[in-house]
């Protein structure tokens, strides 16, 4: 069960300004938030080029999301993004000065409505926004212009068709012999026998934040379980 709450980021281009409307898990990081406007073909670097801000100031990307709230979108160089991104890691749990906690549409908390994992709204790479809205007089363009492709304002993702499953492709643990599955949601849950083979698709069947349960399709390792869909910024599984 995910609590689920809109986050409307606004773009500005040209005098025009439009927003792209995103449903996440409540408890999603900015980081997430960013990762979900980039994908599914983005890449870290396009992700430290977005800062997302409020009331002027950048937002951290460690900063939760509680609520529905709205984000003014500011595309940065690659290396003041990545200046920006390192300061927010350094910095962790300290807005300072010039860093803004995040400020929500309600006055005061309300109860949200609970509702089971949904692959296409639940924060993470693989979700897709919830609706996308700009004036029906001048459609609003794709993409702000810069001197090099940006993917953050482009068209959402195609949404999975109803009743349909998502699908992972295990890409990471190639090394090791493919990644640790676990037996339950927690990290400290005992590991399962054998390892998800590199290459394995899968079959969602429930995603928390960054917790996968699976259901084997392809490849071998164990039939179910629980794996980390990425771990320190590396993707262990890419949505298909």
């Amino acid at each position: 069960m995910v609590s689920l709450t809109d986050v409307h980021v606004a773009f500005n281009h040209r005098g025009q300004r439009w927003m792209h409307n995103f449903r996440v898990g409540a408890g999603c990081t900015v980081l997430q938030l960013k990762e979900l406007m980039v994908s599914p073909n983005g890449t870290r670097e396009d992700v430290d080029s977005i800062e997302l801000r409020q009331l002027g100031k950048r937002v951290p990307d460690w900063e939760v999301i509680r609520d529905e709230a709205t984000l003014d979108f500011e595309l940065l160089q690659l290396e003041e993004g990545a200046r920006r991104a390192a300061e927010d890691v350094a910095l962790a749990g300290n807005f300072g000065d010039d860093r803004q906690q995040l400020q929500y549409e309600r006055k005061a908390p309300v109860e949200q409505k609970l509702i089971p994992a949904d692959p296409q709204i639940i924060c993470s790479a693989s979700a897709a926004p919830a609706r996308s809205s700009a004036p029906s007089a001048t459609p609003a363009p794709a993409r702000a212009p810069v001197a090099r492709p940006i993917v953050a304002p482009a068209a959402p993702a195609p949404a999975h068709a109803a009743g349909q499953r998502a699908r992972w492709e295990v890409i990471g643990g190639a090394d090791k012999g493919g990644i640790l599955v676990r037996t339950g949601q927690e990290l400290k849950s005992p590991a399962a026998s054998g390892r998800l083979s590199t290459g394995a698709i899968v079959e969602e069947l429930a995603l928390v934040g960054e917790r996968l349960q699976y259901r084997l399709a392809q490849g071998s390792g164990p039939h179910e379980g629980w794996v980390s869909i990425r771990i320190t910024s590396k993707d262990l599984l890419r949505c298909l």
